[in-house]
């Protein structure tokens, strides 16, 4: 198993595109509770999540707890103008954006994506030398905004057409984390 990132008992381990990975996201993304907060359309999310694989522009991992899968998490550098111009991020030269969820409800309000995102956060400043970086929950996901400031992201701005779920633009709450 590689593992990208690890802290206590929590690791992130980069997806190698196996069936049996995209079968539990799959899984993880048909839970209501999941998906209403990640893009509503289980099928969808997974055959994107594949293609950022297959082309490697985006570090798709399976958030692992004891060497055990709970989630999953993606960031990559933002280095498009227009998107960095969108999200506030044009003063940084190496923004990267956060994308996460816990796979199981049960999971949910006990800490472990705080706990998940500071190990994130810290090998993303230390290890790919970014300089800010972006995580946009969308404005009804109260629990993801009271995690993300736990881990130290503030507001920005709010994105109107934030994301699109099931055919529907959805506001989302533009927040960056800087080194500290």
């Amino acid at each position: 198993m590689n593992i990208l990132c690890k802290q206590d008992n929590l690791a992130l381990c980069p997806l190698l595109g196996q069936p049996e990975e995209y079968d539990l996201l799959t899984s993880w993304l048909s839970h209501p509770e999941i998906s209403r907060f990640y893009g509503g359309d289980a099928a969808r999310e997974v055959a994107s999540i594949r293609r950022h694989v297959q082309k490697g522009d985006v570090c798709s991992c399976l958030i692992l707890q004891e060497e055990r899968p709970i989630g999953y998490l993606q960031f990559y550098e933002i280095s498009d103008a227009q998107e960095k111009a969108s999200l506030l991020l044009l003063p940084y030269a190496h923004p990267y954006g956060i994308d996460l969820f816990l796979g199981q409800p049960e999971l949910l309000g006990r800490g472990l994506g705080t706990r998940c995102l500071e190990m994130v956060c810290g090998y993303l400043f230390a290890q790919k030398k970014a300089d800010a970086l972006c995580i946009d929950p969308r404005v009804d996901n109260q629990r993801a905004i009271r995690c993300y400031e736990k881990a130290g992201f503030s507001y920005v701005k709010t994105k109107q057409q934030g994301e699109r779920v099931l055919g529907e633009w959805v506001p989302c709450r533009i927040m960056h984390r800087l080194p500290a």
